[in-house]
């Protein structure tokens, strides 16, 4: 019995004392997406599309209020048959539209994804890369962190990095 005690008291003191020398770093990827060169020309670009199909949407939107206004004007005017055959095709266009807005949503979301992975797949190597050099085991995201030294925090090296090489 006092030697099985005995391996066990062996054991448990080499592995805890094993690992005490790992190097452990973090890391905010957010802030190099939005802070690095690439990431806000990324940014730019998607910015730019999304304003462009609002400005699209709203336009439609604006005619699609006027041709309502239109229809209100001839209830009085035309023939309920008429203004049925209006409405019909008034609520298709909405329809329409309503599909075309949840379709841009839909690949605006699906261009930000594929972008944020190309720049994510840019930046990898160079993380990797400079956890060789600095002899770094372990690196977590900021973001997933409650508190650590600052002194682990590299983002800032390794946003100089990725922009003097990922354009």
């Amino acid at each position: 019995m006092k030697k099985n005690l005995l391996i066990y008291i062996i054991f448990f003191f080499s592995f805890s004392f094993a690992n005490a020398n790992e190097k452990i770093a973090f890391i905010d990827i957010d802030f190099l997406l939005t802070q690095s060169k690439a990431g806000k020309s990324v940014l730019s670009d998607l910015d730019k599309l999304n304003k462009k199909n609002i400005s699209d949407l709203k336009s439609q939107e604006q005619k699609l209020i006027k041709e309502r206004e239109e229809l209100d004007k001839l209830k009085n005017i035309s023939s309920q048959e008429d203004i049925n055959i209006k409405i019909q095709a008034f609520k298709k266009k909405i329809e329409q539209f309503n599909k075309q807005k949840v379709d841009l949503s839909s690949k605006f979301n699906n261009k930000r994804d594929e972008e944020t992975l190309a720049l994510l797949q840019k930046i990898n190597p160079i993380i990797s890369d400079y956890m060789e050099k600095n002899q770094i085991t372990l690196i977590f995201d900021k973001k997933n962190i409650y508190i650590a030294k600052s002194e682990l925090d590299i983002t800032k090296p390794i946003l100089e990095i990725v922009n003097s090489k990922v354009k």
